[in-house]
């Protein structure tokens, strides 16, 4: 068992725990309307979509905010002034309810910004072990990390095409079997001329991802343009642009 030094201190874990409990309190409410929605919908025989969250760290508008949690506001501000007309006792009794609501858009929207997020982690606030103190392992895995994205390389199509390194891995790598057939190698010859007659910049992301699944259309790019580079001088000279990452690839 832990105690709650790993966790950052007795002072940071309580106060974690508080925080966690008050967002807790915040969120239940608008928990409980949003499944009650989902139930009754499905009793009554409604269509029932629930899509996939999302997880990046787009923050969420204020705009979609209120027009998510608009009813919820509304529904706690109708709620407390009813109570509050009846007997302003029930009030002290609802309150957590009642604010819940009225405050989800403004927790919807602040929760969502990654910058609250960041600013704990300063503070050293919501850890666990792994994260207030990092074994060697994740330390070495963040150190690779970071080294791998110095070395990230730009334009990776054009690189595979004329690369020769690079165009062994790709065709290694490459999702498409070595299938013989002649509608297979009409449809591949006909993917490596339209590709070289027009200029790299003209192909979209869905055409390269195709020519980059079959090895022997990879194999066929490289060996055109270096066989024939007088006749694809628009793919050279596209490529002699390139600004190069001298950590990424090693440059003469």
């Amino acid at each position: 068992c832990k105690g709650p030094k790993e966790y950052g201190g007795f002072i940071r874990v309580t106060l974690s725990l508080l925080l966690e409990v008050l967002f807790s309190v915040l969120l239940a409410p608008v928990r409980m309307l949003f499944h009650t929605v989902f139930v009754v919908s499905a009793f009554l025989g409604w269509e029932v979509v629930w899509n996939s969250p999302q997880r990046d760290d787009d923050s969420t508008p204020w705009g979609e905010a209120f027009m998510r949690h608009g009813s919820q506001l509304l529904l706690g501000l109708v709620w407390a002034v009813g109570m509050a007309w009846l007997d302003l006792r029930f009030l002290f009794w609802l309150a957590p309810i009642v604010v819940s609501l009225i405050l989800s858009p403004f927790v919807s929207a602040i929760s969502s910004r990654a910058t609250v997020g960041l600013r704990t982690k300063r503070w050293k606030l919501f850890l666990i072990p792994e994260e207030y103190s990092p074994p060697q392992v994740l330390k070495d895995t963040d150190a690779y990390l970071t080294l791998n994205r110095q070395r990230s390389l730009d334009d990776g199509f054009m690189h595979a095409v004329f690369n020769p390194s690079f165009n062994a891995l790709a065709t290694a790598m490459a999702t498409a079997r070595h299938r013989h057939g002649h509608i297979l190698e009409i449809a591949r010859e006909r993917h490596v001329e339209q590709a070289l007659n027009e200029t790299p910049d003209k192909l979209n992301r869905d055409r390269r991802l195709v020519l980059l699944s079959d090895p022997v259309t990879m194999s066929r790019l490289h060996y055109r343009v270096w066989a024939a580079p007088e006749k694809y001088s628009s793919w050279v000279n596209a490529y002699q642009q390139l600004a190069l990452n001298p950590l990424a690839l090693k440059t003469k």
